[in-house]
């Protein structure tokens, strides 16, 4: 994958997939490390991966015997010096954490989260979406918009390119970060 976002789209589909009704994603930074949690309220893992979930040949997939998503995060993480830990959320479902040492000359690129937000929300509309960023705590909750919204769809264009103006706004001070420590070429 060729940015960190896209490890991020992998894992939440997975959460959609396994039934979960809300998903946080947090994202902080200090130093040169960015790190990321993705929690879902979902079942769980399921007994047949639950002991090593990182593991590529446990999977729940029926079409192919592979599961690579968590195993290539983990890598990404890894060939940075930062590392991915898998556990249980506080609701229950799965709580998955990565450390990336962005200044690491192996590290991807974050990617353009306010599209991966905007992406998520169109494509699973019906789902909670929480966002939690640094210092500034939650920017996004699906749930709370959804209630000011009545009946309109979050999937409607409109209502996707205003959360889109607003997310772009609200992971500037993430993307200042990046500018700031990588190096210009």
């Amino acid at each position: 994958m060729k940015d960190i976002s896209l490890h991020i789209l992998d894992i939440v589909e997975n959460s959609v997939k396994a039934g979960a009704g809300t998903v946080t994603l947090e994202f902080s930074w200090n130093g040169t490390v960015f790190s990321l949690c993705i929690s879902d309220d979902g079942p769980g893992f399921p007994d047949s991966i639950k002991d090593n979930p990182a593991d590529p040949f446990k999977t729940t997939r029926k079409e192919r015997k592979v599961g690579l998503g968590l195993p290539l995060l983990k890598d990404s993480a890894e060939q940075t010096g930062g590392r991915l830990r898998i556990g249980t959320g506080e609701k229950g479902g799965v709580k998955i954490e990565a450390d990336f040492d962005m200044g690491h000359i192996d590290s991807k690129p974050i990617g353009d989260l306010a599209d991966l937000m905007t992406t998520c929300i169109a494509a699973w509309p019906q789902m909670n979406w929480i966002v939690k960023l640094g210092d500034e705590g939650e920017i996004l909750n699906t749930a709370d918009i959804r209630s000011e919204l009545g009946e309109i769809d979050l999937g409607n264009r409109e209502i996707r390119n205003c959360l889109s103006k607003q997310l772009n706004a609200d992971f500037k001070p993430l993307n200042d970060w990046v500018d700031r420590i990588t190096p210009s070429i």
